[in-house]
């Protein structure tokens, strides 16, 4: 899956088998971010390897983006619904931007990435929801998704 950002000339992917060196730094800065205290529930992983083992389990449909070679943030599907054939029906979206890649419309075009892929796999309802202190969540949510 491929897209161009807004605004810049940069084109973002979104892979559902990153290279796990990727997939670590990835987590590493989330861990690392002070305003993920805003942005994740006590049931998100506390470590790498509960994450590795949600994303492997299918409890996540995990989508890494990219924006040219870089790692840019991440959205994936949790708490899923799935059907008696075991395809996913409905979830809840989980968003991570790097703080690099933050205010450049990273999350719009990932959701834009994400939700194709997810409804191509057949998901037909997804819920998003953010602690009432999480601003920049609740805007981007209003504004893009």
């Amino acid at each position: 899956m491929i897209l161009k950002t807004p605004q810049c000339t940069d084109i973002m992917t979104l892979t559902e088998t990153p290279a796990l060196n990727d997939l670590r730094q990835w987590w590493e800065t989330r861990q690392a971010d002070p305003d993920s205290t805003l942005a994740f529930t006590d049931e998100a992983p506390q470590n790498f390897a509960e994450l590795l083992d949600r994303i492997h389990s299918g409890d996540y449909l995990f989508f890494l983006a990219y924006v040219g070679d870089r790692v840019a943030g991440a959205m994936w599907l949790h708490d899923i619904v799935y059907d008696a054939e075991g395809a996913p029906q409905a979830g809840w979206l989980g968003t991570y931007v790097l703080p690099e890649h933050r205010g450049r419309h990273t999350t719009h075009t990932m959701w834009r990435l994400a939700y194709e892929a997810l409804t191509g796999l057949g998901v037909q309802s997804l819920y998003i929801a953010s602690h009432h202190a999480n601003t920049r969540a609740h805007a981007v949510a209003e504004r893009h998704l």
